[in-house]
């Protein structure tokens, strides 16, 4: 099947680029009315495109601007629209353009510590919520009543769950420190603050801080919770694991790949059911031995 998909792609690919010569070769961008509807998915790659060529014209236009009046900034500030929104040389466009890490081909040393001790903070607070989800923390280790055995050669024994307990807690604390620090710092730097919030990661940050960070403090403060609402506490600091997508652009890639190719996944996609339906079919038909339907069918 996947000798298959690679070969109807290919020769999809054929198709599109045939119906482009047909087309002609334009240097210009037209509407999108031209667009055949058997090709739908070409409505989205010209949007893109026009998309991309406005953000160039739009920098080019700031950067000519910016230069009549004395003011140089590094021209690789063109690859994020945000950053070209702010003041060079300010404080918020210094910890903004720090802050997008190796992202920003300009920068240095220190943002890639930045960005290296944002992922090592990630991390770190992920593994304090896995190995705080084990059985041997349940209840408040209320329920630990023998040795727990770690696989590496030594146990957890059960007069010390309370404070191994305590010591997780408090360095998971300290990595939700830093990511609301990182939050606040993004918030305040960003020209417009309400995509901070409504990213990815910012749903992310929000929703740790506000349900793990809180939650973490309350049991560190001694406060009395309950044995699945301090697993749902732990657990949920996992969800902050999306917030290196803003290093590691997957999601938005793979937003693009089916933008710019979701009518031809959607034509492999439909030739692969179909196939796996006739061959369902007809296993089921000759392989059978009985045509009762029972539970197992």
């Amino acid at each position: 099947m996947g000798l298959f998909g690679a070969a109807f792609r290919r020769r999809l690919d054929a198709m599109h680029g045939e119906h482009l010569r047909r087309r002609g070769e334009t240097s210009s961008i037209g509407s999108e009315a031209d667009i055949p509807r058997s090709r739908a998915r070409s409505a989205s790659v010209h949007s893109m495109v026009r998309e991309h060529f406005s953000r160039i014209e739009e920098a080019t236009a700031i950067l000519t601007s910016e230069r009549a009046l004395g003011v140089y900034r590094d021209v690789n500030d063109v690859d994020d629209r945000y950053l070209m929104m702010l003041q060079p040389n300010g404080w918020r466009y210094r910890a903004y353009k720090l802050l997008l890490g190796t992202k920003h081909p300009g920068n240095g040393y220190a943002a890639k510590l930045v960005q290296r001790a944002i992922v090592v903070n990630t991390l770190l607070c992920t593994f304090t919520s896995c190995v705080e989800t084990l059985p041997y923390f349940n209840n408040s280790c209320r329920d630990t009543a023998e040795a727990f055995d770690t696989g590496f050669g030594f146990e957890l024994l059960p007069e010390d769950c309370k404070s191994h307990s305590t010591s997780l807690a408090l360095i998971a604390s300290c990595c939700m420190f830093n990511f609301l620090l990182e939050f606040v710092v993004r918030l305040a730097t960003h020209p417009q603050p309400l995509k901070v919030i409504l990213h990815i990661g910012g749903l992310a940050d929000v929703f740790v801080a506000a349900v793990s960070f809180s939650g973490t403090l309350a049991f560190l403060a001694g406060h009395d919770i309950d044995a699945w609402t301090l697993s749902f506490i732990r657990a949920s600091r996992i969800w902050r694991l999306l917030a290196l997508e803003r290093f590691v652009p997957a999601g938005r890639y793979f937003c693009d790949v089916l933008m710019s190719r979701g009518y031809q996944v959607a034509q492999v996609l439909y030739v692969l059911c179909t196939f796996w339906f006739i061959m369902t079919t007809y296993n089921w038909y000759f392989l059978h031995n009985e045509f009762e339907v029972e539970s197992e069918d």
